[in-house]
């Protein structure tokens, strides 16, 4: 990571109070100070909950409301950064987890 990022990294968590960045294994992603839960998957549950915030709050009871507010203020503020993440979780079918299974057991056998 560059230092580049690290910069862009500290504007955003200046801007958005509550959010912290952690690695994951596509990279780094805003997640959650105290919780460490990613941002887009605070928005998908959310989503899946109806888009009820009731429901959102039911179903991550352990977290504060200002944790909860942190993942919509981050979303408000970087929505195609978010949107992004969840197309990427949402191309992890189980068929794409099949293909990349047997890439990586065609990779060990071509190595062995």
């Amino acid at each position: 990571m560059g230092t580049t990022d690290l910069v862009r990294e500290a504007e955003r968590i200046r801007e958005v109070p509550g959010i912290r960045f952690t690695d994951r294994g596509a990279g780094r992603t805003a997640c959650l100070a105290g919780a460490g839960i990613p941002v887009w998957l605070v928005i998908k549950l959310f989503r899946n909950a109806g888009e009820d915030r009731f429901n959102l709050a039911q179903a991550l009871h352990w977290m504060t409301h200002d944790q909860i507010q942190a993942a919509f203020d981050y979303y408000a503020r970087f929505p195609a950064e978010v949107e992004a993440e969840l197309a990427d979780d949402a191309a992890i079918t189980p068929e794409r987890v099949a293909e990349l299974n047997q890439a990586m057991r065609d990779t060990i056998e071509a190595s062995t």
